[in-house]
């Protein structure tokens, strides 16, 4: 499988069921999870590694909160 399918299998299969509840909606194109609460926007991306290769999938993930509010 390519990295890329492997962890789109894997978001699919052990993180959606559990993301979903929490009101998390799912962006397949980039992968990235992400949901408003509040004031604030909370997202949580995954980066697939160039080092990835057949059947085995390296990647990192990125988490960011940010607020219009923060301005003030």
């Amino acid at each position: 499988m390519k990295p890329k399918d492997l962890l789109n299998f894997y978001i699919k299969t052990d993180l959606l069921p559990l993301l979903e509840p929490l009101g998390f909606k799912y962006a397949k194109s980039t992968p990235k999870f992400s949901r408003k609460t509040g004031h604030f926007n909370l997202s949580l991306s995954f980066c697939i590694s160039k080092y990835s290769s057949q059947d085995e999938c390296i990647f990192w993930t990125m988490w960011d909160v940010s607020s219009n509010e923060y301005r003030k």
